[in-house]
């Protein structure tokens, strides 16, 4: 569904990423040609570093609309503990929303829950 609305809002001229830490770039490529989405001008990256994805978008044109899939897989070298612990997914959600802050991009910051509620 946000590779959907991303490729509504690329469709419109607007700039619209989608970040995965999770699947490759041909395996989210993939995806959204099943759903239709061939020819949509949606920029797709797989990376987890949270500077160098700030760094990423920095360049050009300021994205209208970023999703980060997921917000576990992400991690920034200000904090010093694993992928996935909390202290991680706050450091790391921090910096994104600074970003989008300064930039005036849209953000929208994925997050998985397991069944046992983790």
């Amino acid at each position: 569904m946000l590779i959907q609305a991303a490729a509504a809002l690329a469709r419109a001229g607007h700039r619209a990423v989608y970040i995965s830490g999770e699947e490759a770039v041909a395996q989210v490529r993939l995806r959204a040609e099943r759903l239709g989405l061939r020819d949509t001008a949606v920029e797709l990256a797989a990376e987890t570093a949270v500077e160098d994805i700030v760094a990423t978008l920095s360049e050009g044109k300021t994205p209208r609309l970023i999703v980060i899939d997921s917000i576990q897989t992400m991690w920034t070298d200000t904090v010093e503990s694993a992928p996935g612990t909390v202290t991680q997914v706050r450091g790391s959600a921090q910096a994104l929303i600074r970003f989008a802050k300064k930039s005036g991009a849209a953000i929208i910051l994925v997050g998985h829950v397991t069944k046992d509620g983790q």
